[in-house]
């Protein structure tokens, strides 16, 4: 039978990939012979993948190949699995397969074994009938660095075809950094990747030239005659594998250990040439393996440490089908890189080098460690030292032995200053010689156990909304091993990343021992940069160090670095590769601060409330790394020195989406996808422009929302005015559900007429695929037709079309043409007194419209009770029910079709969303007016409506490509929008009132709050600039150095949505009633 899996290993780190290739190289007959089973490539690979937990829990796969077996018979097998246990549940699948197999055996398949006994399955027969019986095996267990960690991005991963030697199986522990480029190769040499990523896009880059290789080879053999059997056998052996990978990894950019099997027998492992990511391969007369870490090796298959070799960078393991193998050169070697983080914390600490390394770093502590003890008047006498599980023991371990030795060298001192005090002052002065040497000989380094694990939680790597809820149950403490108000604890861990896990759970744990002061010790240095090489530290804002650098920033004033820092990082991104250097300016974030002001103060930060013990933060510092690990000078980590040009560009992104206020990874599936996706647009600075870049950024198809220059509720990583619900959507009972948001962005661009060149610059270097310009003097000034004319794809209507507003006397003839109802002369004052006002929208690209299914109720007068002046509205609510589909349907033959048929006739083709003002009267609804941009309230209290995707709309007018069909609603829903001004407003009024309450406002079900007239001042009263407005806080509200103010008559618009208008009336005016500012005024 196939072998039982045997019981899990314990607690270890359980991040990263890690990946195990076997040759079996002697007949099938000679393992069943040797070992007692036909199973025995299939056992080692279990015990490999075991022996891997530590980098990677969330998949596994298993593939192997047969070799020399007849046509018909299957000779790829692969299974994969993202159970809970994925690895015990692959190989309990393929056992259970094995053993199916082997019930079927007939008769004659059994043979008496040469020793005798009972009889047996010919292994000849198990290899040709069974699955997982061939000679080669590749195998993966996975750590998804992506949120889509489907059984589909499991490895092994398998381009498959009906020629063997085009057939390829692909994994490996990689992250490729210019997976965009490689995709763009592949695209234009007419290959369609079914995604973008870097697992599918090396497995066709790598796929393309064994496909070119073999129509080369088999051009070659058919050209001298040979029969395609013929050709096809000579391909088998004569495949040069070297020179397959050599085309394909030219323009690679990353850290990697890639193995591919071809179907016939031949396969391989690439390593990077910086030696970012490790592998270690051992070959004898039975097997050739390689796998991610040398100890396994050593440990499933018995090896001495000297047979165990690392694969060097730059060069691949290549095995021929007939199991003679050969390093071969396949990239120039760049200087060696080999990852210290991964050493430190990844790797397998009985591996000799990571012992005896890890344990340096310890040591190299003790000196730092005692001068701050000292300094404090505490010593090793009232020091417990301890550390944190379970990857920091080792590092333990050396801080205690050098702690020991120091306290020899110190006793030492000691007892020659008695010896010497004895002998000088002779045996009757007194002096208790031998209670003096008692007293030395009692001094001990106290060490003690005083963590443990209480549950096994990854803290590491959890989704975002579950890992704090989660870390401050992971701990817990042995009591009675600290003296009270007395000792000082020292806790050594072997990194500080985030600090989640040290605020929410080890230091609230530790405090409750009641130490004098807690002392965490890291071994590693801080961790300032992302890692960008495939271990999950890719979210730059998530970093305590940087969170600790960006904090002192703003307290000293200086938060326009980070402005010039965005600045010059994004400008690198468009950037390919191979244009040339790449700077790493995320460094300048460090640059004021020493590394122990930054230690100050992510110690500040990560001190928990209420914490009675004094909390102190100690790290290694880079060049004690350097001294304790001198081979492994990969330290991007902590110095942001990244080997390769990509992983400078794409710490540079990471910076940039932390800036933009994106919480995507700075690489990955959706990282590279959002890279893909579009950059818009909006122009403008009003309610209704923060209205429309809120409802963009819910489109998946939308990467990022632009703003100029926006407003105060812009300022932010999302518009502000919906931060608590920028990735919600609610139902209709309030309730939320997430969605896409992509961030919105305020830019300074100015914005000068006539010819508008640093919009048009600003779009060509953002690579806008859409601009929205929402300002109705801007469309009046014909920006439109200047982007048009740029060939950037625009929203709104070209200057002729936009004189249905700025020109009274275009759209009154045009409205008489045509007979529509007009309404009559008004009282002067702007509104039709005494009657109803609705608004219908209509969007169009110039030939074909679609109309919004219901329309608004506008509230123009200023006060209660509709009185007061005629302002530019106070307020909508939609639908509204004096409009019924009957009428709706009127409306659009008897008024928009002709109107927008008109003006294609004159050629003014309207591209954009009219606004059509009536009033209802009783001979029905009459026109007051036409605006060509959507005006507010009338935009918040109609967007919220709005199903489907607005991106797709407006990019379908822009294009020339609207579908007639009408736009639609969420059913059963109202909305409401009460504006708040400033007082005295629409005469004369103050700006420059703080406001406060909106974080409130947000807590109402269905509440958003778009800004009009708001602005940011930061603390000294200096007006912030739009790039500079972002707020750099990581939970979507203003920092404490910035205040949002008023700066005009309409200041902000609150919009609630419920399942009827009294519902989202009440949660309006709840919401509205939670905002504050000087003389506020709303009806």
């Amino acid at each position: 039978q196939a072998p039982p899996p045997v019981a899990t290993m314990g607690d270890e780190p359980h991040h990263e990939c890690g990946f195990a290739m076997l040759r079996l190289l002697k007949p099938w007959e000679y393992y069943k012979e040797k070992y007692g089973t036909s199973f025995y490539g299939l056992n080692r690979m279990y015990l490999m993948m075991e022996k891997q937990r530590n980098r990677g829990q969330d998949g596994c796969g298993i593939a192997n190949v047969k070799l020399d077996v007849p046509p018909g018979v299957k000779y790829i097998h692969c299974e994969k699995s993202i159970a809970a246990d994925p690895i015990k549940d692959v190989f309990e699948r393929v056992q259970n397969m094995a053993n199916a197999g082997l019930q079927r055996a007939p008769p004659e398949a059994l043979i008496t074994p040469p020793g005798g006994g009972p009889p047996q399955v010919d292994p000849l027969w198990v290899k040709e009938h069974v699955p997982f019986a061939g000679e080669l095996f590749l195998s993966h267990v996975r750590y998804g660095t992506d949120s889509d960690n489907s059984i589909d991005r499991c490895h092994p991963v398998m381009r498959e075809s009906n020629w063997m030697t085009r057939s390829l199986l692909l994994a490996g522990n990689f992250n490729i950094t210019n997976n965009e480029d490689l995709f763009s190769s592949l695209v234009q040499i007419g290959q369609h990747p079914r995604e973008l990523s870097d697992t599918v896009t090396l497995l066709e880059k790598i796929g393309h030239f064994v496909d070119k290789e073999n129509n080369d080879l088999y051009v070659k053999y058919s050209a001298t005659g040979q029969a395609p059997r013929t050709c096809f056998s000579l391909i088998a052996e004569n495949l040069n594998v070297a020179r397959v990978l050599r085309r394909a990894s030219s323009d690679w950019d990353g850290g990697y250990c890639i193995a591919g099997v071809l179907g016939h027998g031949d396969s391989f492992v690439l390593r990077d040439p910086c030696g970012i990511r490790p592998a270690f391969y051992m070959a004898n007369n039975e097997v050739i393996v390689v796998a991610s870490e040398a100890p396994l090796i050593q440990t499933v298959f018995g090896a001495s440490e000297d047979s165990v070799h690392p694969l060097p960078p730059g060069q691949a393991l290549v095995i021929k089908r007939s199991g003679n193998w050969k390093l071969e050169s396949v990239l120039a070697p760049q200087p060696l890189k080999q990852c210290s983080f991964e050493r430190i914390y990844f790797s397998r600490g009985n591996d000799a080098g990571v012992y005896r390394q890890r344990e340096h770093l310890g040591r190299l502590l003790l000196a730092p460690l005692m001068k701050i003890l000292e300094a404090d008047g505490d010593s090793l006498a009232n020091t417990v030292l301890s550390f944190i599980p379970n990857t920091a023991e080792l590092a333990f371990n050396g801080l205690v032995k050098e702690a020991q030795d120091e306290m020899s060298r110190r006793q030492a001192v000691l007892i020659k200053e008695i010896m010497e005090r004895t002998k000088r002052e002779g045996a009757g002065s007194g002096f208790d010689v031998e209670e003096a040497l008692r007293r030395v000989g009692a001094m001990t380094v106290r060490t003690e156990k005083v963590v443990h694990k209480d549950a096994k939680i990854r803290t590491f790597i959890q989704e975002d909304s579950s890992r704090e809820g989660l870390t401050m149950h992971a701990y817990d403490v042995h009591y009675g091993t600290v003296r009270a108000k007395e000792d000082v604890l020292v806790a050594l861990d072997d990194s500080i990343v985030r600090g989640n896990t040290l605020k929410n759970a080890i230091l609230r744990t530790l405090d409750r021992l009641g130490p004098k002061s807690i002392l965490v010790l890291s071994s590693c240095p801080q961790i300032r940069y992302p890692d960008v090489y495939g271990i999950d530290m890719a979210k730059m804002g998530d970093l305590a160090a940087f969170k600790a650098a960006v904090t002192m920033l703003q307290e000293r004033g200086q938060e326009g670095i980070l402005a010039e820092v965005y600045r010059a990082c994004r400008s690198q991104l468009s950037r390919p590769l191979a244009s040339g250097d790449f700077v790493n300016h995320v460094r300048r974030v460090y640059e004021p601060f020493t590394p122990d002001e930054i230690s100050a103060k992510i110690c500040q930060q990560v001190t928990p409330a209420g914490c009675k013990a004094k909390i102190g933060i100690l790290f290694n510092t880079v060049d004690a790394l350097h001294v304790a690990m001198p081979e492994f000078a990969g330290d991007w980590y902590f110095t942001g020195n990244y080997p390769t040009p990509g992983g400078t560009k794409v710490c540079c992104r990471a910076f940039v989406l932390w800036f933009e206020g994106s919480s995507a990874r700075c690489y990955g599936v959706s990282s590279a996808a959002s890279c893909a996706q579009t950059p818009v647009l909006v122009i403008g600075n009003g309610g209704s422009e923060h209205a429309l870049a809120w409802k963009l950024s819910q489109s998946h198809e939308v990467g990022c929302v632009y703003v100029a220059p926006g407003n105060g509720g812009i300022s932010g990583q999302t518009a502000h005015g919906h931060a608590h619900r920028n990735a919600e959507h609610d139902d209709a009972k309030g309730s939320t559900a997430r969605v896409h948001s992509a961030p919105v962005i305020p830019v300074d661009v100015p914005l000068t007429p006539p010819h508008f060149k640093e919009v048009k610059d600003f779009c060509r270097e953002r690579s806008i695929v859409l601009a929205v310009v929402g300002s109705e003097q801007l469309l009046h000034e014909g920006l439109a037709d200047v982007l048009r004319s740029a060939g950037v794809p625009t929203f709104g209507p070209s200057q002729a079309a936009a004189e249905l507003e700025s020109s009274q006397a275009f759209s009154k003839t045009l409205v008489q043409k045509l007979g529509l109802p007009m309404a009559a002369a008004s009282n002067g004052d702007g509104d039709a007194s005494g009657f109803p006002e609705v608004s219908v929208l209509a969007f169009s690209d110039g030939v074909n419209f679609a109309m919004v299914p219901a329309a608004t109720q506008d509230q123009k007068r200023c006060n209660d009770e509709d009185r007061g002046p005629v302002t530019d509205g106070m307020g909508a609510f939609a639908p509204s029910p004096l409009v019924d589909e009957e009428m709706l349907k009127s409306l659009e033959e008897n008024v928009l079709r002709p109107l927008f048929d008109a003006m294609r006739s004159e050629g003014r083709h309207f591209s954009g969303c009219l606004q059509t003002e009536l009033v209802l009267t009783p001979s029905g609804p009459r026109i007051l007016g036409f605006k060509t941009s959507i005006s507010e309230p009338v935009a918040q209290a109609m967007f919220p409506l709005l199903d489907g995707d607005l991106f797709e709309v407006l990019s379908a007018c822009a294009g020339s490509r609207l579908k007639r069909e009408p736009l639609t609603l969420r059913r059963n829903q109202s909305t409401v929008a009460v504006v708040l001004t400033s007082g005295g407003y629409p005469g004369p009024f103050q700006s420059g009132h703080a406001i406060t309450g909106i974080e409130r406002a947000l807590c109402v079900p269905g509440a958003h709050v778009f800004h009009t007239g708001t602005t940011v001042e930061i603390a000294e009263g200096v007006n912030a600039t739009p790039t500079a407005r972002r707020s750099f806080t990581s939970n979507n509200s203003y920092s404490f150095s910035q205040k949002l103010m008023t700066c005009g008559g309409r200041v902000l618009t609150v919009a609630a949505i419920g399942r009827s208008l009294h519902e989202a009336r009440e949660r309006a005016y709840v919401a509205v009633r939670a905002i504050n500012f000087t003389d506020a005024h709303y009806r």
